[in-house]
């Protein structure tokens, strides 16, 4: 009688074998759905990157150059939808440091095509050609715009160019960006800390 009593007790009972597949069960479920939204996210990432990657370095830059504009009486700040010119603390390759020089943006609807383009002081002075420093391809569209004060009217506004001899408060970039058969809006706003 005592050995039979012992071959019951030395195995799992029903209910501790049901308890243990549902843990198994969930812990399981987690770890799909935890995998499976990891993949997702990932493939989301690799998608977009090339382009939209490119676009945010490119308006790092942009935004980098109008926040070192200031107003200098020898270069003027000039815009149009198209592209701007103006006056801006550069890093001059030629000079080995940091000097005034004119930052140019160009946007060629051509071949799809915005330059930056950019000329220290002495560049200027002997009339020599700037120097293509950064390129963003694969355009569609792009626009200028500028945010600027009208001192007749007493209000600002956006405008598709500058007033003269006027610095504008702000500038807007917006492009759309062709990534293979994907097309991609993106749109840039840097104030400028000169009139600020």
């Amino acid at each position: 009688m005592r050995k039979n009593r012992k071959r019951f007790l030395t195995g799992f009972t029903l209910i501790e074998m049901l308890i243990v597949s549902l843990i198994m069960s969930i812990v399981s479920l987690g770890l799909y759905v935890t995998l499976k939204s990891g993949i997702k996210v990932w493939q989301r990432i690799n998608n977009q990157q090339p382009a939209a990657e490119e676009v945010n370095i490119f308006f790092d830059k942009f935004g980098s150059d109008l926040r070192n504009s200031l107003p200098f009486t020898a270069i003027n700040f000039i815009g149009t939808e198209n592209g701007l010119s103006f006056p801006s603390i550069i890093k001059s390759q030629r000079l080995e440091g940091r000097t005034i020089g004119q930052v140019i943006y160009i946007y060629d609807s051509r071949t799809g095509l915005l330059k930056r383009q950019q000329k220290d002081y002495s560049q200027i002075y002997n009339a020599e050609e700037a120097a293509s420093s950064a390129d963003l391809k694969n355009i569609k569209s792009l626009v200028f715009q500028y945010y600027v004060y009208d001192k007749e009217r007493k209000e600002y506004f956006w405008h598709d160019e500058p007033l003269p001899e006027q610095i504008p408060w702000a500038v807007r970039l917006e492009l759309e960006f062709l990534a293979g058969a994907k097309r991609s809006g993106f749109s840039k706003t840097v104030t400028i800390p000169v009139n600020g």
